[in-house]
């Protein structure tokens, strides 16, 4: 079969780049990882054995024991701490 005159190739199926846009003047750089400390959240566990709680949006899990009660947590996980009655948040 024929392939129409190539057509399919011609066709441009990614729209332009501003090039100005990729200088590194122009780059930001975000940390998505939540290695800037300020933005964690310190919560106590007030329990008497332990709690495991997992992210929401990662892999990231949360040991909460006795003889270990604060724990840093990312900013995206610290609404789902809070409905833990055990966890309380700490103020910094």
């Amino acid at each position: 079969m024929s392939c129409c005159g190539n057509k399919r190739q011609s066709l441009n199926f990614f729209p332009s780049i501003n090039q100005a846009a990729l200088q590194p003047e122009a780059i930001i750089e975000i940390d998505f990882t939540g290695n800037n400390k300020k933005d964690e959240t310190l919560f106590r566990f007030i329990g008497k054995t332990s709690l495991e709680v997992k992210s929401l949006f990662g892999s990231q899990r949360y040991l909460f024991t006795a003889t270990n009660p604060l724990v840093s947590v990312l900013p995206e996980d610290s609404a789902l701490m809070k409905a833990y009655p055990d966890l309380i948040e700490i103020k910094r």
